[in-house]
């Protein structure tokens, strides 16, 4: 159960920071807002990702916490780029 919570986790970070990255580019480009305030959806999300991993590993938080901002990170901001090639 935790591998699967585990992996929600990671894919619903690595959405919201693609969705953040909408927020945030110029509204000149196609599907993006150029919204000043695109740091306050990407805070509420790292919260929420937070609370659920603090409740769901308990014991192992951090080292929990870490993993899964590190592989959201990178399949957002690594591999997604990755695509367009």
């Amino acid at each position: 159960m935790r591998r699967i919570l585990f992996l929600v986790v990671t894919l619903a970070l690595v959405s919201a920071i693609h969705l953040e990255w909408h927020l945030a580019r110029p509204a000149h480009h196609r599907l993006s807002l150029g919204w000043s305030g695109h740091w306050l959806f990407a805070a509420a999300a790292f919260a929420f990702a937070g609370w659920i991993i603090a409740r769901a590993w308990p014991q192992s938080s951090v080292r929990t916490a870490l993993a899964i901002v590190a592989l959201a990170l990178l399949l957002a901001q690594g591999l997604e780029p990755f695509s367009r090639c």
